[in-house]
């Protein structure tokens, strides 16, 4: 038995330079799913559905493998779209990156993360000069023709109206669109415990087993909520369960969404959640 996803999310490495407000992935464990397991997608997944890989983090042009991890997503289904979201710490690394996976024919776009102007994008990036390498990472980016959208992440009680104008113009400067990922949960880093809220699952959502998630350890989960009990099997299995494989995908399909922030066929799509 194959999983037919219509996106997953290749969230393969913990590791970030970044010291957000809205985060604390950095100050935990560090761990980067091996490009061997990535290459064993096949044994899991039928591609044919495929229309687009969202490849996260952590940072996802951090790791060494970055760029053989962007190969074997294109191996393994040629010409399938892949996007990233990078916070832009590095960007003569990252462009170059970019550049070594467009050489090697794969279709990557990327999306420039950006809280606001200079001083709030640091103050809640944790790191003085980010704006400025956003900047640098944006101007590449058109260079090479690599560049998807910017996204503004809405921070509760932090964002403003003059956040939203300022990233919408940097947009447009560019030509590109302005995204928006909303946090929608109360969470442990704004100081106050997670409060576990559902939201009704976004209107025309694919998340009843045709978008997935995998996990740095080689997990692949259901979208809604990544946690064991939506766990359809690892990487490092021979194959899939069918009967896990049935079970899990009679949860989602009963689950209100548990958002990250980060969905992308909301954002590709134009769908948004109902909050």
């Amino acid at each position: 038995m194959k999983l037919a996803p219509t996106y997953f999310f290749l969230n393969y490495t913990t590791l970030c330079h970044s010291r957000c407000t809205t985060c604390r992935l950095w100050a935990g464990p560090q761990a980067t799913l091996p490009v061997e397991q990535i290459r064993r997608l096949g044994r899991f997944f039928d591609p044919r559905k495929l229309r687009e890989v969202y490849l996260t983090g952590g940072e996802p042009l951090l790791p060494g493998s970055a760029v053989d991890v962007a190969v074997a997503l294109d191996r393994f289904h040629p010409g399938v779209a892949v996007t990233a979201a990078t916070n832009s710490m590095y960007p003569l690394l990252y462009l170059k990156r970019v550049a070594a996976m467009q050489a090697a024919g794969v279709r990557i776009k990327i999306i420039v993360s950006l809280n606001g102007p200079a001083e709030r994008h640091d103050r809640t990036r944790g790191v003085p000069g980010n704006y400025d390498r956003a900047v640098e990472m944006l101007d590449g980016l058109r260079d090479l023709g690599a560049l998807l959208a910017v996204n503004l992440l809405e921070i509760p009680g932090e964002t403003t109206d003059a956040d939203r104008e300022h990233c919408l113009a940097v947009a447009e400067s560019y030509g590109v669109r302005l995204w928006h990922s909303p946090i929608l949960r109360k969470m442990p880093w704004f100081g106050v415990p997670d409060d576990g809220a559902m939201v009704p699952l976004i209107e025309n959502c694919r998340g009843g087993g045709e978008v997935l998630v995998i996990l740095p350890n080689g997990d692949i989960t259901a979208c809604q909520e990544p946690k064991a009990q939506l766990r359809f099997g690892n990487l490092r299995d021979e194959c899939l369960d069918p009967a896990a494989v049935a079970r899990v995908q009679g949860l989602v399909k009963t689950r209100a969404c548990q958002p990250c922030g980060c969905c992308t066929p909301a954002f590709s799509e134009g769908l948004r959640c109902a909050t």
